[in-house]
């Protein structure tokens, strides 16, 4: 069995369970932020020279809460590195989208990008998304 062959079985081994979910359909990666109570999501748009990064949480339940998030955002490149962090203190609304925070990177040739996104409760984390990618142009 080749390596691609094996992280190919693999794969459909993992999601053999998700596939045969009676609430599967073919769109579900587009509703993902449905199915859980609190989604957080990285968004990537990109606009020209610049890679826009927006971090979104889904409040999928009927109860209002007072959270906090934290971002990291690190980029690598030939020319050196960044780093950025942000955070702070939302009230999300009963079945409300937020957006907590946009960043503009610059896009350069075989950059590589790391970001994560953290809410959290008081001190408990209940929500977390990353996105890694290097782009290449």
């Amino acid at each position: 069995m080749t390596g691609f062959t094996l992280l190919i079985s693999i794969f459909f081994i993992f999601f053999s369970g998700f596939f045969q979910s009676p609430s599967f359909d073919a769109f579900a990666g587009l509703n993902f932020p449905q199915e859980k109570p609190f989604v957080a999501k990285i968004e990537t748009e990109n606009n020209k020279d610049k890679l826009n990064i927006i971090a979104k949480f889904y409040n999928n339940t009927d109860s209002t809460f007072s959270l906090y998030y934290e971002m990291e955002t690190n980029k690598i490149s030939g020319s050196g590195k960044s780093l950025s962090n942000q955070s702070g203190k939302f009230n999300s609304e009963p079945k409300e989208t937020s957006i907590l925070s946009k960043v503009g990177l610059n896009i350069e040739e075989d950059a590589q990008y790391k970001i994560i996104l953290k809410i959290f409760e008081g001190e408990k984390l209940i929500s977390a998304d990353s996105l890694n990618f290097i782009l290449n142009q």
